[in-house]
């Protein structure tokens, strides 16, 4: 997906000054959050996807990343559907030019705030995401024998877009297919079903 794709393009970034990191990975979230609303993501999806994203960069890129999408990713929403350019947008949210946000202290400050207030955990989306697909799979076959349902649910993991998320999807398949089933027999919604085997 042009999604991460544009994630491991970050990785060259040449720059070291926090300014500039913090504006090229503004445009980073806006040109992201521009593919996602073209493929008819919510609101409230592509938040949460952006913020798993970023768990993917190295560590001292993935926290600031994070804490761009979590402060301005309405905001960069907001500006991409006013067809603002990723320029624009982070020009205008105050993260790139001379009037950038990104000092060191406020970069702590915020960093801490972040963590304590919305105790985000990159992982665990990643799991929920995988679930909710590995659940929706099941639904094909649901009415099938275990060890059939087991192998299609295994296989439909490998075409999901998530890559990191893979494997992940792969474990859920092979430890709760059973208990998926059978809480799809009872028509439970993929949400509760995930909830129930502590994926989300």
């Amino acid at each position: 997906m042009r999604l991460f794709l544009l994630l491991l393009s970050i990785l060259t970034i040449s720059t070291t000054t926090v300014n500039a990191l913090t504006c090229e990975l503004c445009q980073f979230s806006v040109k992201a959050a521009e593919d996602l609303v073209t493929q008819n993501f919510t609101q409230s999806q592509i938040i949460p996807y952006l913020d798993s994203a970023c768990s993917l960069l190295p560590n001292q890129w993935a926290s600031n990343c994070e804490i761009i999408v979590n402060t301005y990713g309405l905001s960069m929403i907001k500006l991409v559907l006013e067809n603002e350019t990723p320029e624009v947008a982070c020009t205008q949210l105050g993260l790139c030019g001379s009037n950038s946000f990104f000092t060191e202290t406020k970069k702590e400050t915020l960093g801490k705030w972040h963590w304590n207030k919305h105790h985000l955990n990159p992982i665990k989306k990643l799991e929920c995401s995988a679930c909710h697909f590995a659940v929706g799979k099941a639904e094909n076959v649901v009415n099938k024998d275990i060890n059939t349902a087991r192998a299609y649910v295994d296989g439909q993991c490998d075409t999901f877009a998530i890559k990191e998320a893979i494997h992940i999807c792969k474990r859920i398949v092979d430890k709760e297919i059973g208990r998926i089933i059978t809480e799809l027999k009872n028509h439970e919604s993929k949400e509760t079903v995930c909830k129930h085997i502590h994926m989300c």
